[in-house]
């Protein structure tokens, strides 16, 4: 479970997760460290903070963008003999 230093608003690069085991309810130690935290510093913000994240976002909505819009053209296009229509070679 993430743990911000027990603060609501903590700094969220300073959260660590803890396994604890299942039956005892013991603490097992911290996980998600070495190279796994890489590429999940890579996934989640570029290594750049929150500029990264917003210019991750901004990707993907102009990814989104870019499909509904072709979706769009084609659909408007016409193109094609028209849906269910199977195509002889």
């Amino acid at each position: 479970m993430p743990s911000p230093t027990n603060k609501a608003d903590g700094d969220p690069d300073a959260a660590t997760l803890r396994a604890y085991d299942a039956h005892s309810a013991k603490p097992l130690g911290s996980v998600g460290g070495g190279p796994m935290l890489i590429f999940l510093k890579l996934h989640v913000d570029m290594f750049a903070g929150q500029p990264g994240k917003l210019f991750l976002g901004a990707m993907g909505f102009l990814f989104l963008v870019a499909i509904i819009s072709g979706v769009v053209l084609y659909w408007l296009s016409g193109a094609g003999p028209g849906p269910g229509v199977v195509r002889r070679w």
